[in-house]
């Protein structure tokens, strides 16, 4: 019997799995009206430290007869909205890739930590010359923030503080997104794009002019046989398109570049402070293209420094506060509530006792003081980066003088006990 049901069983299975009498199973899949172009394979976001979740390969362009134009996007764990910094890569526009940048070792791992300190971060891919002539980088950086600004919700981005960042290649192409904000002359789809907010380039091109000899890679972005022509160098150059409306810039350079010479920082420099935008340079000495110095010590220092000063320069452009900041109003709010007790108790007709202190103010508080303590401890490890530890130290060292200033008050009898209404 326990044999007859099984067969049966499986006649039944065999059955099911079956084609339909018209000897075909039927398959339901949706269908669009159209050749569906666009890539519909599931975008997992990757952890890093911090929260920050990032989207790699975002398709943000397609164009005909081209490869799917592509941006990895770091989020921060924080709701938002939050500024934007789009990363363009180097390369002399024949070569790179969003995941590298001059000697840093892991550049996701610098562009997630930029992220973690409150900012959506982009790196962009873009065409690069074998495939493509100017305009078209050009037009891929403004395709790419024209993409984020119509996702900001999705990617928690404020689209009106928005920077662009970029090194070599990727330096003049980040000038230049700057510089020529709905300029439909060299991209026809900008006319009512959004203009970004601060610009930050590490040894950037800003004038062609010299540079494009023959054969060599600026040639080869304008698609000239030998020397550019001099209306060809000037349609490319930063320099070209500088006004009063540009966004505030940062160069850095290192003084010893011989890709791409210093002094192509100080020509852009100089015509930006001629325009009067506001301006920032670092020249960093003794250090080649990329910040590569005689020594792994030197290189390693200059590219620290670069990097940290293209940090701070967006959170001061793009108005994101450090994460110290929460904490030094934690020792502000909680020297400002433990002074007034103490001078509460100064004042009262009997004086100030620290035993009296402690038995009616501390042991009362202090299960609540733990709690405080201990939120503090845990927000200060999600917020504070290693880079901005000294700075908590200097809000110590400033609550230290506060403390000994209220001490001074106390002794130099400032309180009367008469006057005090603490």
């Amino acid at each position: 019997m326990r044999m007859l049901i099984a067969t049966a069983a499986i006649v039944v299975a065999m059955t099911a799995a079956a084609p339909t009498a018209a000897g075909q199973r039927q398959r339901v899949f949706p269908v669009d009206a159209a050749p569906a172009l666009g890539d519909s394979f599931p975008t997992v976001p990757i952890a890093f430290p911090g929260g920050v979740k990032v989207y790699r390969d975002v398709t943000y362009e397609q164009i005909p007869e081209y490869r799917p134009q592509i941006i990895d996007i770091y989020v921060p764990a924080t709701k938002g909205p939050h500024p934007l910094v789009m990363y363009i890569h180097g390369g002399g526009w024949m070569s790179g890739h969003t995941r590298q940048s001059g000697a840093l070792a892991d550049f996701p791992k610098v562009l997630a930590s930029l992220a973690a300190e409150g900012f959506t971060v982009a790196s962009l891919e873009y065409r690069l010359a074998g495939e493509a002539r100017f305009p078209a980088q050009l037009q891929d950086s403004n395709a790419a923030l024209r993409f984020l600004r119509a996702h900001a919700a999705e990617y928690r981005i404020d689209p009106k503080r928005v920077g662009v960042w970029g090194g070599s290649a990727g330096g003049h192409l980040a000038a230049l997104t700057a510089v020529t904000c709905r300029n439909t002359m060299l991209d026809p789809k900008a006319a009512t794009d959004g203009c970004v907010q601060a610009a930050v380039t590490w040894y950037g091109v800003y004038d062609f002019a010299g540079m494009a000899a023959g054969g060599s890679a600026p040639s080869k972005l304008l698609g000239c046989d030998g020397a550019c022509p001099a209306d060809k160098t000037a349609m490319v150059s930063p320099v070209t398109y500088i006004d009063s409306k540009d966004p505030p810039f940062l160069l850095i350079h290192g003084d010893d570049d011989h890709v791409v010479p210093v002094t192509q920082s100080r020509i852009g420099a100089a015509a930006l402070r001629k325009a009067g935008v506001p301006v920032e340079t670092l020249y960093i000495p003794c250090v080649d293209h990329s910040f590569i110095g005689k020594t792994l010590a030197a290189t390693r220092a200059a590219t620290l420094k670069a990097t940290n000063a293209t940090f701070d320069f967006f959170h001061a452009k793009l108005g994101v506060p450090h994460g110290y900041v929460g904490v030094d109003m934690f020792f502000v709010i909680s020297g400002y509530l433990i002074t007034s007790l103490i001078l509460k108790d100064y004042s009262s007709p009997e004086g100030f006792s620290i035993v009296q202190f402690w038995e009616r103010r501390v042991r009362r508080i202090f299960p609540a003081l733990l709690v405080v303590i201990a939120a503090t401890l845990v927000a200060g490890w999600f917020l504070l980066l290693p880079s901005h530890f000294e700075k908590l130290g200097e809000s110590v060292q400033a609550q230290a003088a506060f403390a000994g200033n209220i001490y001074f008050w106390m002794t130099s009898g400032y309180f009367s006990n008469e006057a005090s209404t603490i």
